[in-house]
């Protein structure tokens, strides 16, 4: 069972993956645009991947992403780390905030919960959009009828040293 949740929650991923791999087949070599948005899909998928499994089994899909103009992307070349010059071409940050608001019935009135923070995380891209994650962030408040009830932040991935050479 657990193996068959996994392949779903990679489903999408894949699909992306063949999206990319047809997209650049078209051009021979990749714009900043395409590794923008793949370094953006890419890391959303994780964050939200992260954000689920956070939240719990009964959350029905990933973060709420509020689209702010962070969102769109951007290439980080300062972040690139040296060991990464000659196989990457990319180093792509992105970040969002996050924000849901539910109602919760109980008995009286009903209790307004809203969970808001954000999400952020730097990738490495390669010319056939291989990649590595370097780092993944959630970070987020939950208030209860206005009263702070819950603070999570946590890194996911820190992957900001030399893969090991296999």
């Amino acid at each position: 069972m657990d193996s068959h949740k996994s392949q779903k929650r990679m489903l999408p991923l894949f699909v992306l993956l063949a999206f990319l791999v047809i997209a650049l087949a078209s051009c021979n070599s990749v714009s900043d645009a395409t590794l923008i948005n793949a370094g953006n899909l890419l890391l959303q998928y994780e964050l939200d991947r992260n954000y689920s499994e956070e939240v719990g089994r009964y959350w029905r899909g990933g973060a709420d992403w509020q689209h702010t103009p962070p969102s769109e992307g951007a290439l980080d070349p300062e972040r690139m780390p040296d060991w990464a010059d000659e196989q990457y071409v990319a180093c792509v940050y992105w970040e969002d905030e996050l924000h849901t608001e539910t109602t919760v019935a109980q008995p009286g009135e009903d209790m307004i919960r809203i969970r808001h923070g954000s999400g952020w995380g730097w990738v490495l891209l390669d010319k056939d959009l291989n990649f590595h994650i370097l780092e993944t962030n959630l970070r987020w408040t939950i208030t209860e009828n206005g009263e702070e009830a819950e603070s999570f932040h946590h890194t996911f991935v820190d992957a900001w040293d030399k893969p090991e050479e296999s």
